[in-house]
């Protein structure tokens, strides 16, 4: 008998054949258990952080509504009581009710009424010589028609004289005139107060008698710095998201950002545009929304936006908030996506790494058992291999593998039969040469 050839080049090993197929459902099965499970974890970030951009712009525009609607309920109280003769704006006394206003009511700033021959009453929320107080404004012909400040009493009387300004003529001031051309409730723009220098919006409304001759006009102002920018601050927007209210300009109105929103002096005062703010998420959101919309005109319903903002995958909700007062503003809401996928990452890093362990552990795993496995079938191999070569003298240890076992039995019996074979045929072989003799 010859030896036996190797087999053809190109077939794979018993020890490949029992590790590679092993290993690949490791690799298979635990990535793509990895995979769908990063993009379900995706898919609910996606969720949640709609679910949450939604909801803080829900109650940002039910707390700036809040404070517009009261605005013009005072107005409207006010204005009944100027027809009724209840301020005496003459005298500048009987201010108790615009007191009470600006004391109940930390966002109003001041609350206030005059009258066609240009006398003007109020209260005021007045920083003066580092102190807050609400003081009584005046501006009639007891002051020359200057801007006074005095103190007040609990009856909303005037005390003792605080600050002077320059001369005021209520008629002149734009919160009359829009509220006489309106002929009804209005809005202004948002500017600058002359006094205090923060953003501030009035709320005015005229007030005529029964045959439409203009008795006066009321106002309230609401600075929109101090009261709305705290309520902004205390939202929880993920760890370093930011919430901005602006106008349709682009002007800041306020946000929740402790920038400031004015920029420039004396002539130059002016309020911030938010492409030029200070905090790079609100200032790299704005410039994006005007690429994205060339105008912030252009955006007239509630936009769900997700995309790469300054190389950062960011959450845009940007929603228009209008009244039919003249209000029409814009409330953008931004949370980075890192806020939400911080754990995600570390979690999916956690992952590979245990995927990474898994398949260390597979090889080795696939290596011990293939060696386990292919070590006996190898002594079967290498016994029959001298059994073909005509050494009969082969016997293949037992394993702990039952099949192999039998087949290393199976393989120890034929060797013992091809012994007796190849004996009884050399007797037979002996005993036919005697005989030819």
């Amino acid at each position: 008998m010859n030896g036996r050839k190797t087999g053809p080049t190109g077939k794979l090993s018993l020890h490949m054949t029992l590790v590679v197929p092993f290993v690949l459902q490791i690799v298979t099965a635990v990535g793509l258990v990895g995979y769908l499970s990063f993009r379900s974890s995706q898919q609910a970030v996606n969720t949640l952080a709609t679910q949450l951009r939604q909801e803080i712009t829900l109650r940002i525009e039910t707390e700036v509504r809040k404070y517009l609607n009261s605005s013009h309920d005072f107005n409207r109280l006010n204005t009944k009581t100027l027809a009724r003769g209840g301020f005496d704006l003459v005298n500048a006394s009987n201010a108790q009710q615009f007191l009470t206003q600006v004391e109940i009511s930390p966002f109003i700033y001041s609350s206030y009424c005059g009258d066609p021959e240009g006398q003007y009453l109020g209260a005021y929320r007045l920083h003066y010589q580092g102190l807050s107080t609400i003081a009584m404004s005046v501006s009639n012909a007891s002051t020359d028609n200057h801007f006074y400040f005095y103190e007040i009493d609990d009856r909303g009387n005037r005390q003792s004289l605080l600050q002077k300004l320059n001369l005021y003529d209520p008629r002149k001031r734009p919160w009359w005139k829009i509220a006489v051309d309106a002929g009804d409730s209005v809005w202004s723009e948002v500017y600058l107060d002359f006094a205090s220098g923060l953003p501030t919006i009035t709320a005015s409304a005229p007030i005529y008698d029964s045959v439409g001759n203009l008795m006066g006009v009321c106002a309230t102002d609401m600075v929109l710095y101090e009261d709305l920018r705290k309520f902004l601050a205390s939202l929880s927007i993920g760890k370093s998201g930011q919430a901005f209210v602006i106008d349709r300009t682009g002007q800041m109105l306020s946000s929740s950002t402790d920038d400031p929103l004015t920029v420039g002096a004396g002539q130059d005062f002016s309020l911030i545009q938010a492409v030029n703010a200070e905090n790079p998420l609100v200032r790299e959101t704005a410039r994006y929304l005007q690429q994205k919309f060339d105008s912030f005109d252009r955006i007239q319903r509630l936009k769900l936006l997700d995309d790469r903002i300054n190389g950062k995958r960011q959450y845009v909700l940007v929603s228009p908030l209008k009244d039919s007062r003249g209000i029409d503003w814009l409330i953008v809401v931004v949370v980075p996506e890192s806020d939400f996928m911080e754990q995600i990452y570390a979690n999916t890093r956690n992952t590979i790494l245990l995927c990474l362990g898994a398949l260390v552990l597979a090889i080795a795993m696939g290596i011990l058992s293939a060696r386990w496995i292919t070590r006996p079938i190898c002594r079967v191999s290498q016994a029959s291999d001298k059994l073909a070569q005509g050494d009969l003298d082969q016997q293949v240890d037992s394993s702990h593998i039952l099949e192999i076992d039998n087949l290393a039995e199976s393989f120890n019996q034929m060797a013992r039969q091809l012994r007796q074979s190849f004996a009884t045929l050399e007797v037979q072989n002996a005993q036919m040469k005697r005989l030819d003799r």
